[in-house]
């Protein structure tokens, strides 16, 4: 099986620490290996939950991207396959062992 990176796009400072850090550990907690975060730079956060990751410990990493569509062309280049959820895309059902596949022989990139 592939590596697993998701992209939380848009993080807001004022806004969304609350929405982001629940992005990070809910990646971590279903096995991703890392969280990019794009947005607007938030250091204090980014520190912050590097030091839940570095207690609970395991290999997984976050890191801040300036620019999320050079990550995303960067992404298809070099690491895997792109899969972006939406709430107006396809059921789940319904291409879920699709995914399965593209996972098993790529790495990909949840956006």
């Amino acid at each position: 099986m592939g590596r697993i990176s998701i992209l939380r796009l848009g993080h807001r400072i004022v806004r969304d620490k609350r929405l982001t850090t629940h992005v990070v550990l809910t990646a971590r907690a279903f096995g991703a290996n890392e969280v990019i975060v794009s947005g607007e730079r938030d250091d204090g956060l980014i520190s912050k939950l590097e030091k839940f990751i570095e207690k609970w410990g395991g290999e997984f990493k976050i890191r801040f991207e300036e620019n999320w569509r050079e990550a995303i062309e960067r992404w298809k280049r070099n690491e895997g396959k792109i899969i972006h959820l939406t709430m107006y895309g396809v059921n789940l059902p319904d291409v879920i062992e699709e995914l399965r596949r593209i996972w098993d022989q790529n790495n990909i990139m949840i956006i």
